[in-house]
């Protein structure tokens, strides 16, 4: 019940909104006077056009700032510079928002139709918002594990540099590696 509560109020918020938009001067161009032109063009009777205006919205009004209509024109420009992209996304299969397991029946590189569709971050546009923040966290992990131990240098270990296009080492590094033993006296 409250989530269609909520669904009310929304939807009524960006109805009212895009009455206040009706009266603005055409100059005052963002992605929802594209979005009423579009609805206006498209023909929808009043309660089609009035719905197609709130489905829009909902998708362009982010934490409250409205997209402006460069910005979500942009997407729509590499889109249509590739056509291929929302094809080959449908030709997943029926169902792409289920996990299906038997679609790594070859692996991983051949569970999806677009070899860029299934990276664990994603690449380019498809990058997970939160990948930095798994990466610090990641980080911190590994800093906590190495911190239970000592990493000395082998005593054998001369420093010998090389250069040349990368800079390296003639030899390995010996690394000797002591789990540090801490009781709760020692934290």
């Amino acid at each position: 019940m409250e989530v269609w509560r909520l669904e009310k109020e929304i939807n009524s918020i960006i109805i009212g909104i895009k009455n206040k938009h009706i009266g603005r001067p055409h100059h005052d161009e963002n992605m929802l006077k594209v979005i009423m032109e579009n609805a206006k063009n498209a023909k929808l009777g009043p309660t089609a056009e009035g719905q197609y205006i709130v489905d829009n919205c909902k998708n362009l009004f982010l934490a409250g700032f409205e997209v402006p209509a460069v910005v979500a024109m942009w997407g729509l420009m590499l889109l249509a510079l590739h056509p291929e992209w929302p094809a080959c996304l449908r030709s997943e299969g029926p169902d792409p928002h289920k996990f299906n397991p038997e679609r790594f029946a070859n692996g991983v590189s051949g569970a999806c139709k677009c070899p860029h569709a299934y990276l664990p971050f994603g690449v380019g546009v498809l990058v997970c918002p939160g990948q930095s923040l798994a990466m610090v966290e990641l980080k911190i992990l590994f800093a906590l594990i190495v911190s239970n131990f000592i990493l000395p240098v082998s005593p054998k270990y001369r420093h010998s540099p090389i250069y040349g296009l990368l800079l390296h080492l003639k030899s390995n590094i010996n690394k000797y590696v002591f789990y540090l033993y801490r009781n709760k006296c020692n934290r």
